[in-house]
């Protein structure tokens, strides 16, 4: 019996690792004796991160260079502040890396990074089979003299990469004609991308703006499909689209001269703060109206032009697979709340979704009718009704908005009862996220009772258990208050009792999870 137990031990081992949360833990685990070394490393190498969030001092990385437990290594991030270390950074590591399948490189400094396109290049170079490429240039200022040379003259000079699935390039900073010919380039070396993410460096944005060449940021998107098309390149088969600032897709019909849109699963769009020489800016919201396998979509600002685009453009059987997030309601005079409400201009409303927002602080949403006329706010106790009664067994996930505020009903957070009243109604609900309006209170309040590290091991923690116990269904539970973020899978054990696990909030598991997934803007 006991060798049995024994010859186990690697696969019981293994099904432990995937239970630990952090990766501090792990390594704890990992220092236990050689065979819990060489059963783990391969669990522990698979995610490596270089800089301030994993290993930093020149020694570590010497040593850390020479292991081998690279040749496990899936998923490396480099955050760097240096462009020559970064470089030789990647040259040591990569060449060890040979099931190295994504890539993440973060600027912390925009005028020492190393051009992106150079970046791109090299791990292209090292690494051909590479199936991710995640790059997030520094969004601070690059003086002008070093801004013409973040993007090479000479281009990429790329052979076609068919392993390459997803793309990010974020914060990118230089001569925006020149950025468009080398996102082309990338993406028709790149035949088999599933996922694109885009944006552009705000202060190149405001560049445009003060030397009165908006037209460059508001085309940029546009002409990108544009030239994507006139280069004799197929269009994309993306499942993923992702536009962040400075790139808004305005010409009806021009987004499938880049991709199908018939193959979109999921679209964010940072409509916030939009620049333009247009004095009424508009996104072509209705592009994403023609999407019959959408499942996510979000926006920065919920407005009128979205609410117009989802309310006209969906039928019920695509809003049915739908989840709609978005990051601010406050000030454009609509929420997404009005999905779940008839209106006479829109015969297909009250739609039912698979996910969506809603705002129980009411003080901090404000309803205007289409001449921008000011209309009475429907209370929390309506906003509750429209969601319990509309739902017929569609709604997974739910994000809430809560005002915590000292001394109101239970523990803090204002219109907590309503919401537990509500979710043993919603018979199929198993995500919900929680988002605490706090910031405004903080500052007005100042008092010690918002510091939001005191608040996340008690408050946090007890709000999620009263949320559990009220949703019998619920499987995952999501808190966020400021910056402070925290997500539990719920257990339910044989006698009743409930269980908390704290889930990594960079895991696979939390990805996955629809109301915890960041839409655009990122949240509050």
């Amino acid at each position: 019996m006991a060798s049995t137990k024994l010859a186990n031990l690697p696969e019981m081992l293994l099904c432990l690792a995937e239970q630990i949360p952090t990766r501090r833990q792990l390594i704890t685990l990992f220092q236990v004796n050689k065979k819990f070394y060489h059963v783990l490393i391969p669990t522990l190498y698979q995610d490596v991160a270089i800089g301030p969030r994993g290993i930093m001092s020149e020694t570590a990385l010497s040593i850390f260079a020479k292991s081998s437990g690279l040749r496990y290594t899936r998923r490396l991030v480099i955050e760097y502040e240096d462009a020559l270390m970064y470089g030789g950074i990647i040259q040591r590591l990569l060449p060890n890396m040979p099931c190295l399948e994504s890539f993440t490189g973060i600027g912390s400094n925009s005028s020492l990074a190393p051009p992106v396109d150079t970046l791109i290049g090299t791990v292209h170079q090292l690494c051909p089979w590479i199936k991710e490429i995640y790059i997030i240039d520094s969004p601070t200022y690059t003086p002008i003299g070093q801004r013409a040379e973040r993007v090479t003259s000479d281009g990429l000079d790329l052979p076609v990469s068919s392993a390459l699935r997803e793309l990010t390039l974020v914060n990118l900073s230089g001569d925006l004609s020149c950025w468009r010919s080398q996102v082309i380039r990338l993406l028709s070396t790149s035949p088999g991308i599933q996922a694109l993410k885009l944006s552009l460096n705000i202060f190149n944005i405001m560049l445009c703006s003060g030397n009165g060449e908006t037209w460059r940021v508001d085309e940029f998107f546009d002409r990108l499909c544009r030239d994507y098309e006139g280069a004799g390149s197929a269009p994309l088969r993306l499942r993923k689209l992702y536009l962040g600032q400075g790139m808004y897709p305005k010409q009806p019909g021009w987004l499938t001269r880049l991709t199908d849109p018939g193959l979109l699963e999921q679209v964010d769009i940072d409509n916030q703060h939009i620049w333009s020489s247009n004095p009424r800016p508009m996104v072509d919201f209705s592009a994403f109206g023609h999407c019959p396998r959408l499942r996510r979509f979000s926006v920065a600002e919920y407005g009128r032009d979205v609410h117009h685009a989802i309310a006209s453009s969906y039928d019920q059987s695509i809003t049915r697979q739908l989840a709609v997030s978005c990051s601010d309601m406050e000030t454009t005079g609509q929420e997404p709340a009005a999905l779940l409400r008839p209106h006479r201009n829109y015969p297909s409303l009250p739609l039912r979704l698979r996910a969506t927002d809603i705002s129980l602080n009411r003080a901090n949403v404000h309803i205007k009718d289409e001449d921008g006329h000011k209309l009475e706010t429907p209370s929390a106790e309506a906003v509750i009704r429209d969601l319990v009664s509309v739902d017929d067994g569609t709604l997974e996930g739910l994000t809430v908005w809560l005002d915590d505020k000292p001394g109101t009903a239970v523990d803090g957070f204002e219109h907590l009862p309503l919401l537990l009243d509500a979710l043993p109604k919603l018979a199929i609900l198993t995500q919900l996220a929680v988002e605490l309006d706090t910031l405004t209170e903080v500052a007005r309040v100042g008092s010690p009772l918002w510091d939001p590290s005191k608040r996340a091991d008690a408050d946090f923690e007890t709000l999620a258990r009263m949320l559990a116990t009220a949703g019998p269904r619920l499987r995952y539970i999501g808190v966020r208050a400021w910056s402070l973020l925290v997500h539990w899978r719920v257990r339910r054990n044989l006698d009743g009792t409930i269980r908390l696990e704290l889930l990594d909030n960079n895991s696979r598991e939390v990805e996955e999870v629809d109301v915890f997934w960041e839409p655009a803007g990122g949240r509050p």
